[in-house]
């Protein structure tokens, strides 16, 4: 796979975001698991306020733009319902 001309192969990574100054990239770590407690790894920062960025277990990086598309991608509604046995001010 390709990502923003980086060269992503078949396998298991975790994905983080760099925000610098508003500059997005996309981070993708080969570590997955974190070796200390043995198990995967949550989030870019543990509960010391450590982070995960170690440049020596990334794949690579990518820059990443930000962008409107030309047509909406999803859609979402909804609607009020009665539940039945629940009522509610407006309903009466």
């Amino acid at each position: 796979m390709d990502i923003g001309g980086l060269a992503v192969p078949n396998g298991e990574y975790a994905l983080y975001i760099d925000l610098d100054n508003g500059n997005w990239k996309l981070i993708v770590n080969k570590q997955v698991m974190d070796v200390r407690r043995g198990r995967p790894l949550w989030g870019i920062a543990n509960r010391k306020g450590d982070t995960t960025n170690a440049p020596a277990t990334e794949l690579g990086r990518t820059a990443l733009s930000m962008g409107e598309p030309a047509v909406p991608v999803e859609t979402l509604g909804h609607a009020p319902s009665k539940i039945p046995g629940v009522s509610r001010s407006r309903d009466q």
